[in-house]
């Protein structure tokens, strides 16, 4: 049974009023991240100075990374907000993971111990490790957050999902399983599972830039 299906209770994922009637909001207590124009300010600037170098690149993934971060940090000395060194580092992270890898669930893609990933809404992400599910801290800035990382993952197999097509179901290179579903056939936003093949993560698509 996926992780969708154990936490709706063993519905299926075709049943579109099943997977959102028991989770995905959160009783609209969703903390708020004074963060989130910032870090959506620092992408876009990341995409545009750096994007050319995303596509079609040979470059070195560790190189890529220095060279985002080297943007970020030009552009934070050049901002006004008041943060600690904690906060800048995580905000750097941040922007890193969402230009060249796969945002807030960057972490758990890459985790060898996370079996299955799943993201019901900008702050419902869950996963799962040794057989039990975990509700993560990891957040979303929005829809559109999570729409992104959906459609760089989608992309990168040839696939698509929209409006005329709004539900995926498909294999990634290594063997994992992707299934992401959006509106209208989704109720409250865009939803996307991943059931890793293998205890190996997914490559992240450095070669590919994002959408600002």
């Amino acid at each position: 049974m996926s992780l969708q299906e154990r936490l709706n209770g063993g519905e299926s994922v075709e049943d579109s009023m099943a997977l959102y009637g028991r989770i995905g909001t959160n009783g609209g207590d969703r903390p708020i991240d004074r963060f989130a124009e910032l870090r959506a300010s620092l992408h876009n600037t990341c995409i545009a100075k750096v994007g050319p170098e995303l596509i079609g690149t040979d470059r070195d993934p560790d190189s890529l990374k220095a060279r985002v971060r080297e943007v970020v940090l030009e552009e934070l000395a050049r901002q006004s907000e008041r943060l600690t060194a904690e906060e800048r580092a995580q905000l750097v992270e941040d922007v890193v993971d969402d230009v060249l890898g796969y945002g807030p669930i960057d972490r758990f893609v890459r985790d060898r111990s996370v079996t299955e990933i799943m993201v019901n809404g900008p702050d419902q992400v869950w996963v799962e490790r040794g057989g039990l599910i975990e509700h993560t801290d990891a957040r979303f800035a929005d829809d559109e957050h999570v729409m992104r990382v959906i459609d760089r993952i989608v992309s990168a197999v040839g696939r698509r999902v929209d409006e005329a097509s709004p539900m995926v179901d498909a294999r990634l290179a290594d063997g994992s399983r992707v299934n992401a579903i959006i509106p209208p056939l989704s109720l409250q936003g865009p939803v996307l599972t991943i059931r890793k093949f293998s205890a190996e993560a997914l490559a992240p698509p450095i070669s590919s830039c994002s959408r600002p």
